[in-house]
């Protein structure tokens, strides 16, 4: 092989290098992009639950003030209800802030460079 046909070779390669980091950036962007929005549908459907939850509270509470407290199982089934209620509000705080950073791993800012101030003589 000549030096001309070994220079094509490598520059060839380079090309074909530089091809696929590019392929693979733009891929690992769309993969962010895509685990951000798994993210969002999941921190959603978690609020859902516990706004879900929330409202058996209040429905069971409801019932017990209109019914009377003539029965012990009616309040330990609020307690479980209730316990129930912080859990899934704990769930959605949670998978709210995973979203928000996989959010923000999608936002690319570039850097502030500082210069010095230039003082006139």
């Amino acid at each position: 092989m000549t030096d001309a046909g070994a220079f094509n070779e490598l520059e060839q390669l380079r090309f074909e290098l530089a091809a696929a980091r590019e392929h693979t950036g733009k891929v690992e962007i769309k993969a962010r992009a895509a685990e951000a929005k798994a993210a969002r549908v999941l921190a959603s459907n978690t609020d859902l639950v516990a706004r879900n939850a929330h409202l058996e509270l209040m429905n069971a509470r409801m019932r017990r003030g209109a019914y009377g407290t003539s029965s012990e199982r009616s309040r330990r089934l609020l307690d479980q209800l209730e316990l129930v209620y912080e859990e899934a509000e704990a769930d959605a705080a949670e998978t709210e802030m995973l979203a928000a950073l996989a959010a923000a791993r999608t936002t690319h800012v570039c850097g502030f460079g500082r210069c010095r101030p230039r003082i006139p003589i």
